[in-house]
């Protein structure tokens, strides 16, 4: 992969990391908490793993250091923190059988660990450098599969884990955090298995050539780390994001219910000029209060609309206007809209209100849309 893609990822990485190690030792310190311990761990192999996946650094250290050691580096940082995902997704979900599932994975990554030393020492040290998806012998092979497979192992445990826990988040910036990890550990799993077919292909057909699934295998490493990072950030940028969407709704509720304000309006001019609509930005400024004063309107309206269509309806003199009001069809018009309001249960939660008489809104367009009106 190029270093002008890994550099900033790795260098996005190691600032998060080195900004939130002391945070996590902080919080460590005060409440003896591991999973704090955990999340530092997490940046930092994954930090680890991205360094030493740049070309440069690659060549530097297989020169001056030891022969192929960046590939022993990065294949076992990638483990690692996989494995300290794994664990803090499991503590933090209380799964029944997350403990014996964590010593279990656990065990398999001392294996592995083992494994692969071991077969670094006796042969990868001893070869020419390595090609990453190019295996020159059956050592070689067989140190990247176990690499491909326990990494596929632990991605598809972790987001299968989090999937089936999911819907016990009832909050959206957890709801956010759980869905951005399960992505980027569903993007590990699709990288490797990836690169475990490019690995045999390339075993047993040394000619074997498709470009396509090395773009593939980058842009999974590039929205699986993307993904994690998202899911690492602080809870306030969650919030802000959470709270734009709700902005952003809030806009399409709004615009929903002018009609509805427009048809009051035009049954009931109010004495004083109601103020202009906002643009798009100056609602964002202050949402509850443009929507506050379009459901003042509506409210206001109905309860005159009531009144208005009893008398009517009543044996008490009719006023001239009324008469007049009549002879625009605007009587007519009253009674629609009535029709369509009494469904509306009130009082309700404000936000409730508002999706109620949006959706009275909506009805009422589609009606005068479509030459349904009485």
């Amino acid at each position: 992969m190029s270093s002008l893609i890994l550099a900033p990822l790795c260098l996005a990485f190691w600032v998060f990391t080195l900004l939130k190690l002391r945070e996590v030792l902080r919080e460590y310190a005060q409440e003896r908490e591991t999973t704090a311990l955990n999340i530092c761990a997490i940046a930092f192999f994954g930090s680890l793993d991205l360094t030493f996946m740049i070309p440069e650094v690659v060549a530097f250290v297989d020169t001056h250091i030891f022969p192929n050691l960046s590939v022993l580096v990065a294949y076992g940082s990638f483990l690692v923190g996989i494995y300290f995902l794994t664990v803090v997704s499991l503590t933090a979900t209380d799964a029944p059988v997350g403990g014996r599932v964590i010593r279990l994975l656990r065990v398999l990554l001392g294996l592995v660990l083992s494994a692969l030393l071991l077969i670094y020492l006796l042969f990868i040290s001893k070869m020419p450098p390595l090609q990453f998806f190019a295996p020159q012998n059956l050592p070689d092979m067989i140190f990247k599969l176990i690499v491909w497979f326990f990494g596929i192992t632990l991605s598809m445990t972790l987001a299968g884990t989090l999937l089936i826990h999911l819907p016990a988040k009832e909050f959206a910036v957890p709801r956010l955090r759980v869905l951005a990890i399960i992505f980027a550990a569903a993007s590990a799993a699709a990288n490797l298995l990836v690169s475990c077919i490019i690995t045999f292909a390339n075993y047993f057909w040394p000619s074997f050539s498709a470009p396509w699934l090395f773009t593939l295998t980058t842009l999974f490493v590039i929205c699986g780390v993307l993904a994690f990072l998202v899911a690492l950030l602080g809870g306030k940028i969650y919030a802000e994001f959470v709270m734009f969407s709700s902005r952003l709704d809030y806009w399409r509720s709004f615009q929903d219910v002018q009609y509805l304000v427009e048809r009051m309006l035009r049954l009931f001019p109010p004495v004083t000029p109601p103020p202009a609509r906002p643009s798009f930005w100056r609602f964002q400024r202050d949402p509850e209060f443009h929507l506050y004063h379009a459901m003042i309107i509506i409210m206001d309206g109905s309860a005159m609309l009531e009144g208005f269509l009893a008398e009517l309806g009543g044996d008490l003199p009719q006023p001239e206007d009324w008469e007049i009001r009549e002879s625009d069809n605007l009587v007519g018009e009253a009674q629609e809209v009535q029709r369509t309001l009494q469904p509306v249960p009130l009082p309700m939660d404000f936000y409730e209100v508002v999706e109620a008489y949006r959706r009275v809104s909506l009805a009422l367009a589609q009606e005068a849309k479509y030459g349904m009106s009485g």
